[in-house]
């Protein structure tokens, strides 16, 4: 294009032209521009919001996945020991009592202990074992999310009850061990044993101040149960110390009562907030040794350098007093009568007292303050918990690890060289104890030879109650032959009675309990040292005469000595043979159909007695070996029929739980609607062919 020949006017349009265009070329740049920054923008919410769908993945699955112990005790500390709360309105509160110690054991001297020094050691154990120096932390426990809930749960409505801390507690702690009402149980083969108790009193009966104020190291006997001289009405501080004592005395009576009768040495008692640890040293039971804990207090760091008690939170209490309670051995019977007969009983009326007491005096104006545990008791304790603290979102309490790949270091890796199992550890130790009361052997007793003997012959004690021969099929005739003349039985049943009862009033730890029982009764195996005489023994908790079962030797009781079990006292024993195995455990050589016809054939020899049974189940028919029979237990629902001629017109009477003789007759019904045939020569129905 010649511009020279261009008219300025051409020129122009030209210019302008251009212009335009370059116009036009940065304005779409800046288009471009723009497109790029709104997907740079767009990227980089996605990104973000990627970023954020990770997060919330990320907090989902901390939520829901299992926690390691670590996070498991904060999370139990910042969702239920923290936040419960103790309604204190009285109308929407439980109006029962709070107990009455009347009638009950009670200790002659209270003295401080140191709980956490005995609990640290175990929790340390446990602590190694599911934290391991050598591997990523154990994450074994409910999901933090789970935990909220239940914390959310527990802590919804103010505690107005005993029932409520039981429900919150035990229902956010994994179930190693059940609680039965109070009582916590140890399962080992299917057989429970009880290794503690935890009483509830609710808080707004027996208050934090009661508690504070109530235990110090004295005489209680002397100083609260035989107290002679009573504060003036006027002094209301002394009077308030004085319903203090009452009330916390009290409730810890109730606990060391039971404490003595099953031999323990480890219990709890609590109002939802305070936990009191107990303990009865098996040498001297006079003293009830206590520790008072605050976990939702005791556990918080006192400062910067202190770090978060992981062994002082509520979990970890309870976790170090079901440890130390497991590797006490349970105590004998023999300590158990020993210790009641050195202790007072507690008469007194506790309801009254505290119903006697207004309300507006059970706030304590002096009462003592609250005082922070020592911590750490050991002090690689507080070096481990700084370096492995989790850290706490002031807002929402979310936990964030350090980590299970962040390697420990030197000194804390020589610490926690963690136990094959701490359970392992407490069996050990649980010997090791029993193996230094060996002398003393009355203290904790295990079953000798002399209590694990195989049971005697049906027809041997048969021959034991009819002056017969000696049954050379019994497994304990060399025993029998002692001081013997020829082939008879050396001793006359009731030489062999008299011989037992001493035996037991001895040493009632020559029973042994079978876990066996009923209504009516609980189940003893018990062995005559020296004659080898072993039998089943029926425990009663009431006197009863002529209990009828099978080859029936008769009644041997507790004169000096008394059996304790978990929910009866035994004062009784009726002796007989062993009955047999459950029909479950029958040889299976018998043919289903076979068996079934003894089983029928027994029930039509009852009734020819004179007995219908009612309760004809097969829990209640046993398989004996010895007879190649069957025998029927349990006649607590029998019905009789008042006339053994078959007549037209017979009478059938219920007798569950009286006693009928009939005299000239072969039929009895005795106390616990038990009964025995022909005098007692025939004491369970057996049924067997040949």
């Amino acid at each position: 294009m010649d511009l020279n020949s261009m008219s300025k006017e051409e020129l122009i349009k030209l210019l302008d032209a251009q212009t335009k265009r370059a116009d036009e070329e940065r304005k779409r740049a800046d288009e471009e521009r723009k497109r790029a920054d709104e997907e740079r923008k767009r990227a980089g919410e996605e990104r973000k919001r990627a970023d954020e769908e990770r997060k919330r993945a990320g907090e989902a699955e901390d939520l829901s996945r299992p926690i390691s112990f670590e996070e498991f005790l904060i999370a139990c500390h910042i969702y239920i020991s923290v936040p419960i709360t103790v309604q204190t309105d009285n109308t929407f509160t439980t109006k029962g009592s709070i107990t009455s110690a009347t009638g009950r054991y009670c200790p002659t001297f209270l003295e401080p202990w140191d709980f956490h020094s005995a609990q640290q050691p175990l929790f340390d154990e446990a602590y190694t074992f599911l934290h391991p120096s050598n591997a990523p932390e154990l994450r074994v426990f409910p999901p933090r999310q789970a935990l909220e809930h239940q914390g959310h749960i527990a802590c919804l409505y103010l505690l107005g009850s005993e029932e409520v801390p039981r429900d919150s507690e035990t229902s956010v702690i994994p179930k190693t061990v059940k609680p039965d009402q109070n009582c916590i149980f140890h399962q080992v083969n299917g057989e429970r044993n009880l290794i503690y108790v935890t009483e509830y009193k609710a808080a707004h009966k027996l208050t934090d101040d009661f508690i504070r104020s109530g235990l110090y190291r004295m005489n209680m006997y002397e100083d609260v149960v035989q107290r002679a001289i009573l504060p003036d009405k006027k002094d209301k501080d002394g009077n308030a110390q004085y319903n203090a004592e009452r009330l916390t005395c009290s409730a810890l009576t109730q606990t060391f009562d039971y404490m003595i009768r099953q031999g323990l040495e480890y219990s709890c008692l609590t109002n939802g907030r305070i936990k009191v640890m107990l303990r009865v040293p098996i040498d001297n039971p006079e003293i009830l040794q206590y520790s008072i804990l605050e976990p939702s207090r005791d556990a918080e760091p006192v400062d910067d350098q202190d770090g978060f008690r992981f062994p002082y939170t509520a979990v970890s209490c309870y976790l170090g007093l079901m440890l130390l309670a497991l590797a006490s051995p349970r105590r004998a019977q023999a300590w158990r009568n020993s210790a009641q007969s050195k202790l007072n009983k507690w008469e007194v009326n506790f309801e009254k007292i505290l119903q006697d007491i207004p309300v507006t005096e059970r706030k304590i104006r002096h009462s003592p303050a609250y005082r922070p545990p020592r911590y750490p008791i050991d002090k690689r304790y507080l070096l481990r918990n700084r370096r492995r603290r989790p850290i706490f979102d002031a807002d929402t309490h979310n936990i964030v690890n350090t980590g299970p790949g962040s390697p420990p270091s030197d000194d804390e890796a020589d610490f926690r060289e963690p136990p094959s199992s701490p359970l392992q550890t407490i069996e050990r130790r649980k010997r090791q104890r029993m193996s230094r009361m060996d002398p003393q052997p009355s203290l904790s007793k295990q079953p000798t030879d002399s209590q694990n003997r195989p049971y005697c012959t049906q027809r041997c004690l048969r021959g034991l109650v009819s002056r017969l021969p000696l049954d050379p099929k019994c497994p304990n005739t060399e025993l029998h032959k002692y001081k013997s003349k020829g082939s008879f039985h050396s001793l006359s049943l009731p030489k062999a009675l008299a011989l037992m009862e001493s035996q037991i009033n001895d040493d009632p730890d020559s029973c042994r309990y079978l876990k066996k029982g009923g209504i009516y009764g609980s189940i003893f195996a018990l062995t005559l040292k020296g004659y080898g005489y072993t039998c089943i023994g029926k425990g009663i908790s009431y006197r009863s005469k002529h209990e009828a079962l099978p080859i029936f030797l008769g009644d041997v009781h507790f004169t000096k000595s008394k059996y304790f079990l978990l929910d009866r006292t035994i004062v009784q024993l009726s002796l007989m043979a062993w009955g047999g195995k459950c029909l479950s455990e029958a040889s299976p050589l018998i043919e289903e159909h076979d068996l079934a016809d003894r089983v029928k054939q027994a029930q039509k020899k009852l009734l020819s007695h004179g007995v219908a049974h009612l309760d004809f189940e097969e829990q209640n028919i046993l398989w004996n070996e010895e007879v190649q029979g069957v025998m029927v237990i349990d006649f607590g629902r029998v019905k009789v029929i008042e006339s053994l001629k078959r007549k037209a017109d017979v009478v059938l009477v219920d007798m569950p739980n009286a006693r009928r003789t009939m005299e000239g007759g072969s039929v009895k019904i005795c106390d616990g609607g038990s009964f025995s045939v022909r005098a007692g020569q025939e004491f369970f129905t057996n049924s067997h062919r040949g």
